[in-house]
This record gives structure tokens, sequence and C-alpha cells, in this order.
């Protein structure tokens, strides 16, 4: 995967914000070593702190994550101690490798604590969002349902034939299981290049005589050359 070609570890992301000013809640990760291949070697245990916020937790995130507004009085540390806490759990790697995100989501999440904090390390927030990868941004190119919508990660995992482990919206778990689906889409490249054929057949602007020659792929026939002549040659009767 050439977006974290070079890169020794990468640290896994999760993270749940309140409902209404998005400001972090909870912080789930889990760093892996990779090996030359990008393959996960090993991982450190996975890391999780609750955040308090300003803003209350909100009855739809409450319903999702179970997190209440007691949680993070009783369980929460200030957002500049949830960075110390995890650059602590990152160690030597941090500043080298690169994080790893399910959408774009946890990015605003950090952007919007960030902004709302008095006493937050700015440096931290900003390393973080420069050398981050949206995987389900790179897996949905690939990879998408059939009306043109990328999938949930429990559907990710479920299609690359892996079985979710432990809750979802829990941002421990979910940091895990994208670990999960990361090390699937490495070992399973032939489902990803069966779902990338179905996606290039369904595009909108693919050109109907290459659209035609990827269906006939995906029949099993053979084509070559003078079939790609046929579908042009078709095209404009």
């Amino acid at each position: 995967m050439n977006a974290l070609r070079g890169h020794r570890a990468v640290a896994f992301l999760d993270l749940e914000g309140t409902q209404f000013t998005h400001e972090m809640i909870e912080l789930g990760a889990v760093l892996a070593i990779l090996d030359p291949n990008g393959n996960v070697k090993r991982t450190l245990p996975p890391f999780r702190t609750y955040v308090k916020a300003q803003g209350q937790v909100g009855k739809i995130v409450k319903k999702l994550t179970g997190i209440t507004d007691r949680t993070l009085a009783e369980k929460g540390v200030p957002f500049n101690e949830a960075q110390r806490l995890f650059r602590k759990y990152m160690g030597r790697y941090w500043g080298k490798a690169i994080f790893c995100t399910f959408g774009t989501h946890d990015l605003r999440i950090i952007q919007q604590t960030t902004v709302r904090s008095k006493e937050c390390d700015h440096e931290w927030s900003a390393a973080i969002c420069r050398c981050c990868l949206d995987f389900a941004g790179w897996l949905s190119q690939y990879v998408e349902d059939e009306h043109g919508n990328s999938l949930s990660l429990e559907n990710y995992l479920k299609l690359f034939e892996v079985d979710f482990q432990g809750q979802a919206h829990d941002a421990q778990d979910d940091a895990w299981n994208l670990m999960l689906l990361y090390q699937a889409v490495l070992d399973r490249k032939d489902i990803l290049e069966r779902e990338y054929l179905k996606t290039l057949s369904r595009l909108k602007k693919t050109p109907e005589p290459i659209r035609a020659i990827v269906q006939r792929l995906m029949k099993g026939e053979t084509v070559g050359p003078d079939d790609l002549k046929e579908e042009i040659r078709k095209y404009f009767e």
C-alpha cells in the first residue's frame, strides 16, 4: 500500500465525540509494527482514555457509545493529559509512525477539541492531522456497494471474511478492528480485485466500450484488442 510505504509503524485511531460540539470524549488506538511488506508484525496492547469535554455528550452519542457525562466526570481526563498519555503510549514511534483512521470525522474531532481547549498541545494535533491516512476513503475507491456508497467498518470486515471483535462505537475496539481490516485487505487481494472489477463495471463516468469489456471479463470471457475495437465500433453505430 503506497500510502504506508516506508513506515515501520502505524497507529490505528478511533475517536468518539460529543453530539453537538464534536469534542473528543474517548480516544482508542492500536500501535502496529510493520514488516518490510507492510504487514502487521506485532502490536502493542490497545490504548484507551476518556476525555472530559465542555459540551454535553448528547443522547444519540450516549446511546451509540454508552458514554455518559457521568462517565467523563468519573473517568475522563483533560484533553492535554489525554495528549500526554497517548504520546507516552506511542513512545519512540511518535513522529515516526503514520496515523490511520476510518473516515475523516476523527480529524474533525481533533480540530474541534483543539480549538475549544484552553490548554493543549497544538503541535500534537497538527502532527496527527498532517500524517494521517483515511483508510475508508482509500478503500472506497476500489470497494463500494451497488449504489456507489462506501461500507461501514463492520460490513467491510464481513466482505473480507473477518469477524468484528468487541463492541461497535467503542473507540478501542474500533481501532483494533480497523487494524484487522487493514491486514485483511493485504491478505485477501483476491477479494479486493474481485470487488474492484464490480466497482469499475458500475462507474458512470467510465466510457461505455470500457464498461462493456469489464463486464465481459467479469463473466469469465477472454477479451483482447480486437474485442475493444468491436465495442468501440458498436458504440458509434
